[in-house]
């Protein structure tokens, strides 16, 4: 038992504290139960074996959680696609089918990004002027969409998921990033306006 405890990490600890009093409670509810029905009964023993084991799996799934709340690194997102612009912002064609979206549910916050592929700057334009959040994350592609991306003579490594590039309360309708520090990579682009989010594959190189 002392071996179980020391391999537990802190947040894991901080986990069956919270279970323990709730342990308690239900053994006690338990023998109460059982107390009432004077002898041991069948459904008592498979009620605490489905507590019990309920207990555990939320435990473990709540252990699970906090670590990877702590190591703070997030899931890269998977592009299926990536739809080239030039400097002007006019289509170039499109690799694979790009799993993004530039228009809000209610088809009233539009947004594009451009040039795709990029080098040092990535310019936005959106039709919405109040206040938005902006962020830059590291990603992933599919199979086939990295293997039409060979030709391209870049070399991507992906990393997580977290923001590398963010600003809160940007109120312009026309943003413009540098992204000349970025290494090569496949990148993706959020932009939130209250309850909306849009996004766009980036592939810098």
């Amino acid at each position: 038992m002392l071996s179980f405890f020391a391999l537990l990490s802190g947040s894991a600890l901080a986990t069956l504290n919270y279970f323990l009093p709730l342990i308690c409670e239900v053994r006690g509810l338990y023998f109460i139960l059982q107390s009432v029905y004077q002898t041991p009964h069948p459904r008592m023993h498979l009620l605490s074996r489905l507590i019990y084991g309920s207990l555990f799996f939320f435990f473990l799934l709540a252990c699970e959680q906090s670590d990877n709340l702590r190591s703070g690194e997030l899931v890269a997102p998977v592009c299926t696609g990536f739809s080239f612009r030039d400097a002007n912002n006019v289509p170039m064609g499109k690799i694979g089918e790009p799993n993004n979206k530039l228009t809000s549910t209610n088809g009233l916050i539009t947004m594009s990004a451009f040039p795709i592929p990029a080098t040092n700057q990535i310019n936005i334009i959106t039709n919405f002027s109040s206040n938005k959040k902006i962020w830059i994350t590291q990603a992933q592609a599919t199979a086939e969409v990295m293997s039409s991306l060979n030709y391209l003579n870049a070399s991507f490594q992906v990393v997580g998921g977290s923001p590398l590039i963010a600003f809160n309360n940007v109120p312009a309708t026309e943003v413009m990033i540098n992204v000349s520090f970025l290494p090569k990579g496949i990148y993706r682009l959020y932009i939130q306006v209250d309850q909306e989010l849009l996004w766009e594959n980036l592939i810098i190189q």
